[in-house]
């Protein structure tokens, strides 16, 4: 029995002993290195970061039309049926204004059941969705007037933009890259920052284009529609941040 205790104080004597040891020299410096040496930050102490938005104000030259049929019936195969021969009417009508075929997409078709107090079948409703491409805009309130006259009755909106748009947004671009430097020099010099370089560019810009909002505005006979389409606004933002030298 004192032969077993002995053993057994001697065993935890000597994992005291290793816990309780120091740690050597290399250990410690390898603590010290991964304390020290961690991962540096995006930004540097000593930045400029400066934003700058450009703005080009041009006329639209292509608009998209969205129109859309809709036909209701307690027979699924006739909502069809009616739905298609309207739809082709209205693409006839379209034809007819100098719309070419390639600048007519279907962008929807949907069929849904209809009930009455969420129990009994009411019937069927068939919607078939199109966008239209014109360059002639100033016959876009024809276009409108035409279509609903012969099988449109729903307009979901006229959008206004530019074809060669990535030209224009480029300019824009470039131009808000020298607002941008132009403010960061003036900030350097104003805080005696002799020596800046960039490390960093980021574009903030989201394309934008002129609606004209007309949804779902249900046409139920022929009116004269007046379209007009102003200016749009081709918008380029940058930030760019800028290291200041130690």
């Amino acid at each position: 029995m004192k032969k077993l205790l002995c053993v057994l104080a001697l065993l935890i004597l000597g994992t005291t002993a290793f816990i309780s040891m120091p740690k050597t020299d290399a250990a410690a410096a390898k603590v010290y290195s991964a304390a020290t040496y961690s991962a540096p930050c995006c930004t540097p102490c000593r930045s400029i970061r400066v934003t700058a938005t450009e703005k080009i104000k041009v006329q639209p030259d292509v608009a998209y039309i969205h129109l859309s049929v809709e036909t209701k019936d307690t027979n699924l195969e006739t909502a069809k049926s009616n739905n298609a021969e309207r739809t082709a009417g209205l693409i006839t009508i379209l034809k007819e204004n100098n719309i070419l075929e390639d600048d007519i997409k279907t962008t929807g078709f949907y069929v849904f059941p209809e009930y009455f107090l969420r129990e009994k079948n009411a019937g069927y409703r068939v919607i078939n969705q199109l966008c239209v491409k014109t360059k002639e805009l100033g016959n876009i309130g024809k276009i409108i007037d035409q279509s609903t006259e012969t099988g449109a009755n729903i307009i979901n909106g006229v959008k206004f933009t530019l074809e060669d748009y990535n030209s224009v947004y480029n300019t824009a671009l470039t131009n808000a890259v020298v607002c941008a430097k132009e403010k960061a020099a003036q900030i350097s010099k104003e805080i005696n920052a002799e020596d800046i370089k960039i490390i960093s560019v980021c574009e903030l810009s989201s394309n934008y284009c002129y609606t004209l909002d007309m949804n779902h505005i249900h046409c139920d006979k022929y009116i004269t529609t007046p379209i007009i389409c102003g200016d749009i606004e081709i918008i380029a933002s940058v930030e760019l941040i800028f290291e200041i030298a130690a």
